[in-house]
């Protein structure tokens, strides 16, 4: 990417088309429709050039930016201050099913003399009574916070430290929360880069990105892991997604090739089904709540120094779209253009709506199910910095 692409967005510009989306200067929601919570994590500080990511000038913390889709109209909340990174996958960004508890990991930030990324070491805690969110404060995990998921009972979380092979477990409690354990279950070298739970929690996931193996575990109820099986990967496993079944996974697998593998358990335990072809760098995959379509956000010819031999030079990002079929395997069905770098996309709750991150541009691309085929709506949500993940509840 060029030096244009350095630019600050301005906070708050929403162009509108299908979807109508107002921006409020508080921090306060109308409770009279339940909320379903949409949430951008927004870097400040990165920026690639020429195929590098570099440290931006006037480098800042970052951003979270709150998105109530089930109101009329849709309202919008940018906060800024939340320490946060797009180093990593794109699930350093969690919410309670309930959704009154973010949870936000700082995978790397920007270091001492301001040019190059060293690890982070924090998690930050949003709140969300329904009508206001506010900070709930801020702890040391460990280094290079990366993949975070939250219980369903909102009482506990893991997060993957990359940078030490390890594994946290977080108590949250309303008036505060700790790091109740640690497992080492990798070394440093072996990049732990995501973790992922099963919808009943009984099962865990996590990538070992450099040693291309996928960890299986058991869960149990107070979330302390066991692990059960190492299955090894064709190439770099990364963000992991569970089926709503949860008897099928799907772990994108980035660098040196580029598929995701789709997971399956069965009497024999867990294992690698079928690889499924993508677009280049598959940075993340993701399930709709229905559990009838995948979708995996591919950098494609994007952060790619010049080079008119590469096959993918110039090529934009694609938001590749896949049908589950009634084996459960996965047919692609069509290749959505995405301008910039995509990292994180989000399916609504009813599964009839699909917003993907715009990495660059500084935005969020809408778009929607029509006669069984995803079309942009023509919809963006213009962000106080660069998305670098994306959640929703419902998911």
């Amino acid at each position: 990417m060029n030096l244009a692409h350095l630019r600050q967005t301005t906070p708050a510009r929403v162009l509108v088309r299908a979807w109508f989306f107002v921006v409020l200067p508080m921090l306060s929601l109308s409770a009279a429709t339940p909320p379903s919570l949409m949430i951008s994590l927004n870097d400040q500080a990165s920026a690639y050039v020429n195929g590098d990511m570099i440290v931006r000038p006037q480098a800042r913390p970052g951003s979270i930016s709150l998105l109530d889709i089930a109101s009329t109209p849709v309202k919008a909340w940018h906060i800024d201050g939340v320490q946060c990174s797009v180093i990593g996958p794109p699930s350093e960004l969690a919410i309670s099913p309930d959704g009154r508890d973010i949870l936000v990991s700082a995978a790397m930030q920007v270091g001492v003399d301001k040019t190059k990324f060293v690890p982070g070491t924090k998690i930050t805690r949003l709140r969300f009574d329904g009508e206001t969110i506010r900070r709930a404060g801020e702890i040391e995990v460990g280094a290079q916070p990366s993949g975070i998921r939250i219980s369903r009972d909102g009482k506990h979380a893991w997060v993957a430290l990359r940078a030490e092979g390890k594994i946290a477990l977080l108590s949250l409690r309303p008036d505060g929360m700790s790091v109740d354990r640690t497992w080492v279950f990798a070394t440093p070298a072996d990049s732990i880069a995501d973790i992922a739970l099963s919808p009943d929690e009984r099962t865990a996931f996590a990538t070992l990105h450099e040693s291309k193996t996928v960890l299986v575990f058991d869960a149990d109820t107070g979330g302390n892991l066991s692990l059960k099986q190492r299955v090894a990967t064709p190439v770099h496993p990364y963000h992991i997604v569970f089926f709503p079944d949860g008897n099928r996974a799907l772990v994108g697998c980035t660098t040196g090739a580029d598929v995701m593998c789709l997971f399956e358990k069965t009497d024999g335990g867990w294992s690698v089904r079928e690889q499924v072809p993508t677009g280049r760098i598959p940075e993340g995959v993701f399930i709709s709540p229905d559990g009838r379509w995948a979708a995996a956000t591919c950098f494609d010819g994007q952060n790619l120094p010049p080079n008119p031999q590469n096959i993918w030079y110039n090529r934009p990002a694609r938001l590749y779209i896949y049908a589950v079929q009634a084996d459960g395997g996965l047919r692609q069905t069509q290749a959505l253009k995405i301008d910039g770098v995509p990292q994180g996309a989000a399916f609504s709750a009813d599964s009839r709506r699909l917003v993907a991150t715009q990495f660059g541009p500084g935005n969020l691309a809408a778009f929607e199910l029509k006669g069984g085929a995803w079309a942009p709506t023509g919809d963006f949500i213009e962000l106080p910095g660069q998305p670098a993940a994306l959640i929703a509840t419902g998911n």
